[in-house]
């Protein structure tokens, strides 16, 4: 029998976000930078009995949120959005302001593998134009963009690559689309 999945979420707009979707998805709010001890303890309690899939704004504090909680459960599966589909017309980024059939699509896709492979390295990040290129800052974001996976320097992006299991094929299809 398969565990029923409980979304984590920043808040409590993006818990009505997801209800928009389906009444019946259920969530777990970190309540943002209130986020604290009791909060993962409580996390780690349900995880025994629940699917937890991270389902964290595309911003600084979703990812400050998601390392505090890989430190305890790193095995926690993951949806991550693109910034530009989270993205109102002033700014803000949120889960919250996402047009619900965009979330759901992404809800459908699933989550990203859990395995890490040690696929990437800095060599193979400069080989395909991520580091150490005039462009290498465009090309991973236009990466994370394409493949739905978080957005950050170099050095962290390779870790990104190998915890979701990008192939190098994926990154180069999505560089030859955006030429």
């Amino acid at each position: 029998m398969s565990k029923s999945i409980i979304y984590v979420v920043e808040g409590h707009h993006d818990h009505a976000k997801l209800k928009e979707i389906d009444p019946n998805i259920e969530a777990f709010i970190t309540h943002g930078s209130h986020f604290n001890q009791k909060h993962l303890n409580h996390l780690v309690k349900l995880m025994r009995t629940y699917r937890l899939i991270l389902l964290l704004d595309p911003d600084g504090a979703g990812a400050r949120i998601e390392k505090r909680i890989r430190q305890v459960l790193p095995d926690i599966e993951s949806i991550h959005v693109p910034r530009s589909k989270a993205r109102r017309a002033d700014g803000k980024v949120g889960i919250e302001h996402m047009d619900a059939s965009v979330l759901s699509a992404l809800l459908d896709q699933g989550v990203h593998p859990k395995v890490t492979r040690g696929t990437w390295t800095k060599e193979s990040m400069i080989s395909m134009r991520l580091m150490g290129h005039p462009n290498a800052r465009i090309n991973r974001r236009i990466i994370a963009e394409k493949l739905a996976i978080p957005y950050t320097n170099a050095k962290q992006f390779i870790h990104i690559l190998n915890r979701y299991g990008i192939l190098k094929k994926q990154v180069k299809e999505g560089l030859d689309e955006h030429a």
